[in-house]
């Protein structure tokens, strides 16, 4: 057999932890109010883009909305060292 697949998250690695924390840090950072982990946790598995909106209940125009997406990157990256 030459490939192998798996699933990486939830198998060999957990990184819900780290994906509620980076979420709750980009919003705090962006002056909107910190999701609570199971409203996190709800929406996980959805993209992104959609989750992000459905989480804050907020309007975000496309330029702060990416701004948003970069936040919630560099946190991750912290948090993921962690």
């Amino acid at each position: 057999m030459e490939n192998y697949i798996f699933d990486f998250d939830g198998t060999l690695a957990d990184s819900k932890q780290c994906s509620i924390l980076a979420t709750q840090d980009a919003f705090l950072k962006m002056n909107l109010e910190k999701p609570d982990q199971k409203i996190i946790e709800y929406y996980m598995g959805i993209p992104i883009k959609q989750s992000f909106k459905e989480i804050s209940n907020h309007e975000l125009d496309d330029k702060s909305f990416a701004r948003k997406l970069q936040v919630f990157r560099e946190s991750y990256k912290e948090f993921e060292n962690e």
